[in-house]
C-alpha cells in the first residue's frame, strides 16, 4: 500500500513546521530547507515503506496511518506516537475529531499533545504494518447516547379561525299502518370563532301534529373553549360528567375544566415500548410484529442508543428489533410490552374540575355538586386514579390503581365509599385481563353494599344491583380453523334477582364469505345463531341469518350495496320470515336507498307486511356562513373548510389525491369530514385551471381546530395580459430591449421589435415608465373592457422629461 503523495501528507492540519520535525528523525539533511527535508524524506518513505516498520520497531517513530475504527476503514489519516515502551498515542486533534464522548487527558510527547491509546477499559489499540493502518477497538460507552422517540410531536400550524356559524338540521316522517303520521326533527346551530364555539341542539317531536301539535325540547346549549398549547377543554353551559372510579356519568348544567389529550392527535397516553441497548458502529433498526415488518428503520450512530415510541397494535404481544450495523453484523433483541387505555406513563396527568347542578331530565336542573377526578401514571407500571363528589345530598370518594402482572396481564382494584341520607355505604371491585398473540381471558367482579350510592341516586332505591361477575376468554386458532370466544356472566338485577347469561361463539373468515355461529343462555331461555356475509366485490354484500330461540325460528336474507362514504346513492333490500312456536308464521320484506348530495342527505325505508305497510323518509343538511360566504351541505360533524379558489369555477378540490368536491359558480366549495388538529393535504390540478389564471401554489396543508370550521384559500389571480405598442414622440418604436415599469403593479416588461412589449397583468388603469438613456417619460393606459383574452393596445406616444 503506497503512502500519501508528499503535498497531502505535508497539507494535514499539523502544518509543515511541526510535520518536518518529527520526519527528520528518518535521515533528513539538517543543511536542507526544511521544505525541502519534509519532501526528501516523504520520497524515501515512499521508495522504501518498510523504514517506518523499522523505525516503530527501534526507534518508537510516530507517522501517519489510516484508521480501522472498530473494523470500519474512516476518512482521512490519523496521526500516531510510538514511544519507547512501544505504546500507542493519537495526536489529540486527530482524536476529537472522532466525536467520543469520553474525556482522556492529553499528554505532551516531543512537544506534541497526544492521547494515549492504552490503559483504556475496553480498548484495544495495534498497529498493521503490512496496511500502513491503525486498529482502534472502543466500546460503545465511548460514544454519546442517542434518544428518539418515534412518537411525533404536534409541530403543525393550525390554520387560523375565523368567525362562522352552522346549522345542522334532520327531519323524519314515519307512518306505521294506519297510523297518524308522526314527525320528529333535530336542530343543532353553533357559532363559532377564535374564542371558541357556542353550540344550541334542540328537538321537536310531532305524534299527531293535527290535533296534538308538537313538543319542543332544548337538549343542551354550551360553550367550548379549547387550549390546544395546555391540552385542556373549559366548557360553560349543559354537559355531561364522564364516569371514572366513584363518580357516575351524570347530565349537568355549569362549568367544567378538563385535560383533552384529544386535541393533539399525535399525543399518546400509553407507556409505549422502549428498546434500551448500544452499537460498536453505526446501525440500523428494523421493527417487526409477527414477522411482519412495521414503520420505518431508525438509523443510530454508534453508542448507547434508546429508542422510545416503538410501533405496535392494539393489543400486547412483542417486537422483534432487527439491528444491523455498518459491517452488516446482525443481531435480534425482543422487547415485550402491555398496550392498554388504563395505564398512563410515568408522570403523565390528567384531571378534570366539574361544578354545577343535575340534570336528571332535559327541563329542569337540581342538587349543586361538585366534582373532581384525577389520574396520574405514578411510575412505569402503576397508574392511580381518584375521584371525589359532593353534594348536599351525598358525597363520595373513590380511588383505583392499574398495574400489569406477568406475561401481560393487566390488573386493577378499585374501591369506593359514599355517604348520603340513607347512610355510609362501600363498594369494591377487581379484574384481570390477559392478552396473547392469539389469546385473551378476562375476569371482573365488583361489589356494592346495600346503602352504597352515588352521586344522582334516590335515597330509597334499596334493590338496586349490587353484584356483577363476568368472565370471557377468546382465541384465535390458524387460518384454517378461525377463532372461538367464550362468555359468562352473573349479574344482579333490580330486585334482588340475579340473571346468568353465557355465550359461546365461532366465526371464521373465508376469501370470499365469512360465516359465524353463536349461542347464548340466559337463566330459563337458549338462542342459537348462524350468519352467512358474502361479498359480491364493488356489486355489494350479500347477508343470510339463522336464529333458532325456545322453539321458534328466524330467517332473514338482505342485499345491500356498498356503502355510500361521499357522494351517491346506496340501497338495500331483503326479506325475513318468523316461524313461532304457536300461532301463525310471518313474513315481511323491506327496502331502504339513501342518497348523498354536496347539500344533504336523504333516505326512504318501507317495510311490507301482510297486515300493514310502514314507511320513514328523512333529509338532513346543513346551512352556514363562514368567513361571510353563505353555504349549504350535509349534515357535518367534524372539522370542515370552506376552499376558494377565486372567481373560477368548476374546479375539482382533491384531498388526499382523491377529488371530494368542485368549486360552484361563486369559486366556492365545501370540504368535510377533515381530521381535527391533523394535516389534510387539500389540493388542485393545474390542467384543470383556465389559461388566463395564474396560480403560485396547487397545495395547502389545512389543520382545523376540533371545532367549527377553517377558510382556505388557493392563490388564484387573473392575469390581463396584453401587447403595447409603444413609440416615441418622433414616431419612431421604443427600441427593443428597453425595459419599461408597469407602476400600479411594480413589474416590468422588456420591449421587443416594432415597439411591441407584452405584459403578463395589465391593470385596468395604470401609468407604463419608459426610461431613455437619462430621460423618461410614461403613458396612460387603460384596459379595455371586453372579453379579448389579449388585446393588442397602441400605439401610445410618451414625451421625455429629465430625469431628476
Amino acid at each position: 500500500m503506497k503512502l500519501l503523495s508528499k503535498r497531502q501528507r505535508c497539507s494535514i492540519s499539523y502544518g509543515v513546521t511541526w510535520c518536518g520535525a518529527l520526519l527528520l528523525t528518518l535521515g533528513g539533511d539538517p543543511t536542507q530547507s526544511l521544505a525541502d527535508q519534509v519532501i526528501h524524506t516523504l520520497d524515501a518513505i515512499d521508495m522504501n515503506p518498510a523504514l517506518i516498520d523499522s523505525s516503530i520497531e527501534k526507534k518508537g517513530v510516530e507517522g501517519f496511518y489510516t484508521l480501522y475504527l472498530n473494523g470500519v476503514l474512516q476518512n482521512g489519516f490519523v496521526f500516531v506516537f510510538v514511544d519507547d515502551a512501544l505504546h500507542l498515542y493519537m495526536a489529540e486533534n486527530d482524536f476529537r475529531a472522532l466525536g467520543f464522548a469520553v474525556a482522556v487527558p492529553a499528554v505532551e510527547r516531543n512537544g506534541i499533545n497526544v492521547v494515549p491509546l492504552f490503559g483504556q477499559n475496553g480498548v484495544s489499540a495495534q498497529v498493521d504494518s503490512t496496511r500502513m493502518a491503525l486498529l482502534l477497538e472502543v466500546p460503545p460507552g465511548w460514544y454519546s447516547e442517542t434518544h428518539i422517540n418515534l412518537i411525533p410531536s404536534q409541530l403543525r400550524k393550525i390554520t387560523a379561525a375565523v368567525p362562522g356559524a352552522l346549522f345542522n338540521y334532520s327531519l323524519q316522517f314515519i307512518r306505521e299502518g294506519n297510523t297518524a303520521l308522526s314527525t320528529s326533527s333535530g336542530q343543532s346551530l353553533s357559532i363559532f370563532g377564535p374564542i371558541g364555539l357556542f353550540q344550541v341542539s334542540t328537538a321537536m317531536t310531532s305524534f299527531d301534529p293535527i290535533s296534538s301539535g308538537s313538543r319542543f325540547r332544548r337538549l343542551g346549549a354550551t360553550f367550548f373553549h379549547d387550549n390546544e398549547k395546555n391540552l385542556t377543554t373549559f366548557t360553560l353551559g349543559d354537559s355531561v360528567v364522564p364516569s371514572s372510579v366513584g363518580v357516575p356519568a351524570v347530565r349537568f348544567g355549569g362549568v367544567s375544566y378538563q385535560r383533552n389529550f384529544g386535541l393533539e392527535p399525535n399525543f399518546s397516553t400509553l407507556e409505549t415500548p422502549t428498546i434500551f441497548n448500544e452499537a460498536r458502529l453505526p446501525s440500523t433498526l428494523e421493527f417487526f410484529l409477527n414477522d411482519r415488518r412495521i414503520g420505518s428503520p431508525v438509523a443510530v450512530g454508534a453508542g448507547p442508543f434508546e429508542i422510545g415510541g416503538l410501533p405496535t397494535v392494539d393489543t400486547s404481544g412483542q417486537i422483534k428489533v432487527l439491528i444491523r450495523d455498518a459491517l452488516n453484523n446482525e443481531r435480534i433483541v425482543t422487547i415485550p410490552y402491555i398496550r392498554s387505555p388504563r395505564l398512563y406513563r410515568k408522570g403523565l396527568h390528567s384531571f378534570s374540575y366539574t361544578a354545577g347542578w343535575l340534570r336528571p331530565d332535559l327541563d329542569r336542573y337540581q342538587t349543586p355538586f361538585m366534582i373532581t377526578t384525577h389520574r396520574y401514571g405514578w411510575t412505569r407500571w402503576l397508574t392511580l386514579d381518584a375521584g371525589v363528589t359532593a353534594s348536599a345530598a351525598s358525597k363520595s370518594l373513590g380511588i383505583s390503581a392499574t398495574f400489569p402482572l406477568r406475561n401481560n396481564m393487566i390488573g386493577d382494584v378499585s374501591m369506593a365509599s359514599s355517604r348520603s341520607a340513607v347512610g355510609a355505604g362501600q363498594q369494591f371491585g377487581s379484574s384481570t385481563q390477559w392478552l396473547g398473540k392469539r389469546s385473551s381471558i378476562g375476569v371482573s367482579i365488583n361489589h356494592s353494599s346495600r346503602l352504597f350510592r352515588l352521586l344522582g341516586d334516590t335515597g330509597d332505591d334499596q334493590d338496586r344491583p349490587r353484584n356483577d361477575f363476568r368472565l370471557f376468554a377468546a382465541h384465535e386458532f390458524s387460518s384454517n380453523f378461525g377463532g372461538v370466544s367464550a362468555t359468562f356472566g352473573r349479574l344482579s338485577v333490580w330486585g334482588g334477582a340475579t340473571r346468568l347469561i353465557s355465550s359461546l361463539g365461532w366465526s371464521k373468515s373465508f376469501e370470499r364469505f365469512s360465516v359465524s355461529i353463536n349461542g347464548v343462555r340466559n337463566n330459563n331461555s337458549t338462542a342459537i345463531l348462524l350468519i352467512l356475509n358474502v361479498s359480491l366485490g364493488p356489486r355489494g354484500f350479500l347477508s343470510n341469518s339463522v336464529q333458532q330461540q325456545d322453539g321458534e325460528l328466524a330467517l332473514r336474507a338482505d342485499y345491500s350495496s356498498l356503502p355510500v362514504v361521499d357522494l351517491g346513492t346506496g340501497y338495500r333490500m331483503g326479506i325475513a320470515a318468523n316461524y313461532p312456536k304457536q300461532g301463525e308464521s310471518q313474513q315481511s320484506a323491506y327496502a331502504n336507498i339513501d342518497a348523498r348530495s354536496p347539500y344533504g342527505e336523504y333516505g326512504l325505508d318501507v317495510d311490507i307486511r301482510p297486515e300493514q305497510t310502514s314507511w320513514r323518509m328523512s333529509t338532513a343538511g346543513s346551512v352556514g356562513i363562514l368567513s361571510k360566504h353563505p353555504f349549504l351541505g350535509p349534515p357535518i360533524n367534524s372539522g370542515f373548510a370552506l376552499v376558494s379558489t377565486g372567481d373560477v369555477s368548476g374546479v375539482s378540490i382533491y384531498r388526499w389525491n382523491l377529488p371530494v368536491a368542485v368549486t360552484d359558480s361563486r369559486g366556492l366549495a365545501l370540504v368535510t369530514d377533515l381530521s381535527p388538529y391533523q394535516d389534510n393535504l387539500l389540493a388542485l390540478r393545474p390542467d384543470d385551471i383556465p389559461f388566463e389564471y395564474r396560480i403560485t401554489s396547487t397545495e395547502v396543508t389545512a389543520v382545523p381546530h376540533g371545532r367549527g370550521g377553517i377558510f382556505v384559500e388557493f392563490p388564484i389571480y387573473r392575469e390581463r395580459s396584453a401587447v403595447l405598442v409603444l413609440q416615441l414622440p418622433d414616431g419612431r418604436p421604443i427600441p427593443a430591449g428597453t425595459i419599461v415599469t408597469i407602476l400600479k403593479t411594480h413589474e416590468s416588461a422588456l420591449v421587443g421589435l416594432r415597439g411591441e412589449t407584452f405584459v403578463q397583468n395589465l391593470p385596468e388603469q395604470t401609468e407604463i415608465e419608459i426610461p431613455i438613456s437619462r430621460r423618461y417619460c410614461r403613458v396612460v393606459v387603460n384596459r379595455p373592457q371586453n372579453d379579448d383574452p389579449q388585446p393588442r393596445l397602441g400605439p401610445y406616444t410618451c414625451a421625455f422629461e429629465e430625469k431628476k
